[in-house]
């Protein structure tokens, strides 16, 4: 099979399939919720709940991909100025994506950037390439490094993090990613601290908002896919004390941040159980030189339950509406086609979950009356909180024959599903019908 329709195969399966019997079957079909905050220096956890709950990774797995980026700079294979060539097959990843045309070339710098701030998938397959020849065989890389770094329950079948039923991690092992980084890497790690990314003219801001917010966070990288929810992996250090924090399944991304924060000032009002002076002797290696002039304070090499039993989850008080409910794969009717949301990753998709650009499609019809026809007596049916979403007729071109497609535009995307049970219980035609993302391309487009 062509890598692109395998790539598309395997998203339509994560969104619509039931998952895979036997161990792989670990990962849920829903989002599953779990934290966990370790003290770095010590490697003791002082938050943990559902730690070890295998979920997807969505874009934290670009951790992995930077970290071999690192590992192949470090080695020589690779400098900030080699110039990548970008294949059709990366030029095809689905957004986030930074869009360089296939054939063309981009220095590693700026790739890792992209992927760094934009959290581009593009670069993401870009750079997994230019080190292994191959994605799939740089994805057998990744899990056998997450292996060597104590990651026991992940495996990766990608280098940015898309939609993949087989791709699976836990808030445990991801924060252990995230400290292999800062201990391996502690002068590379400062990249993921970059706040924004020009490139070609336009700038491309840094999806982990808790930059420049909370006091000392300096890393390190967010994710989303329908079926993982918002996840972030973070590192915040104050006074010398290092934290790194894990949040998985975040209904909303909002939420997700505030969570993040919450949990972190909670751990650093925690005494250590562990006093620095006790632990083992960090190789000198290992720490690194200086950074800034200041002194790279050892990282620990595993993680330690904390005596006791584990934090609870906090409950977030926030003056924000309620986020909108996700919609999972069993909830979806199986006669709808995959909606572009279930197809891209980080901002594209986080704009298109809140966006009021949804609708919903009553019928497509040969003639443009018809379809106005449609559109105005569906509006009939609308309930009084969308009476603003307007009529719309969409000319579309489908095997060389016009459509004139009736919709109802101007909702998000909870309330154009909503919409649609509701006209399906009245036996009205019913789509919802997700805002385009730019550089993705549809079946009718």
């Amino acid at each position: 099979m062509h890598p692109i329709a395998r790539r598309l195969a395997i998203a339509l399966a994560c969104v619509f399939a039931v998952a895979p019997a036997g161990p792989a079957a670990a990962a849920s079909k829903k989002p599953v919720y779990s934290s966990i905050v370790v003290d770095a220096n010590t490697g003791e956890v002082l938050h943990a709940v559902n730690a070890d709950a295998k979920t997807y990774p969505a874009s934290t797995t670009k951790i992995m991909t930077v970290y071999l980026l690192f590992e192949a700079m470090e080695k020589g294979r690779l400098k900030m100025d080699s110039m990548l060539r970008v294949s059709d097959a990366a030029a095809a990843q689905a957004p986030s994506k930074l869009g360089v045309e296939a054939g063309k070339t981009i220095a590693a710098r700026d790739a890792l950037l992209a992927v760094v701030t934009k959290s581009a998938n593009d670069m993401a397959v870009v750079i997994a390439e230019a080190i292994a020849g191959s994605e799939d065989a740089f994805a057998e890389r990744m899990t056998k490094k997450a292996r060597e770094l104590g990651m026991k329950n992940t495996r990766f079948r990608n280098a940015s993090g898309l939609p993949d039923p087989d791709q699976q991690t836990t808030a445990r092992d991801l924060a252990t990613l995230a400290m292999a980084v800062l201990r391996d890497y502690p002068r590379q790690y400062r990249v993921f601290s970059t706040h924004d990314f020009s490139y070609d003219g336009r700038v491309h801001p840094n999806h982990n908002k808790l930059l420049g917010h909370y006091a000392g966070l300096d890393g390190i990288k967010t994710g989303y896919i329908r079926a993982s929810g918002f996840n972030l992996v973070a590192s915040a250090e104050r006074n010398g004390r290092r934290l790194v924090g894990v949040v998985l399944g975040g209904n909303a991304p909002g939420w997700r941040d505030k969570h993040m924060a919450q949990l972190l000032d909670t751990a650093f009002q925690k005494r250590p159980a562990v006093m620095l002076a006790a632990v083992p002797k960090t190789a000198p290696e290992a720490q690194g030189p200086p950074v800034n002039g200041v002194k790279v304070a050892p990282i620990a090499k595993g993680i330690t339950q904390r005596p006791g039993a584990p934090a609870p989850e906090p409950v977030i008080a926030t003056t924000e509406p309620p986020p909108p409910e996700p919609v999972y794969a069993e909830d979806m009717d199986l006669d709808q086609p995959t909606t572009e949301a279930d197809m891209v990753s980080d901002d594209a998709a986080e704009e298109m979950l809140v966006s009021g650009n949804w609708g919903v499609q009553v019928g497509a019809f040969k003639l443009a009356q018809n379809a106005q026809r449609a559109a105005d007596e569906a509006r009939r049916y609308l309930p009084i909180y969308l009476a603003g979403a307007k009529p719309v007729v969409d000319e579309k071109t489908v095997k060389r024959a016009k459509v004139f497609q009736a919709r109802l535009m101007g909702m998000n995307e909870t309330e154009a599903r909503d919409l649609c049970k509701q006209f399906k219980k009245k036996k009205m035609e019913c789509l919802a019908v997700p805002p385009p993302v730019p550089g993705l391309k549809t079946k009718d487009s």
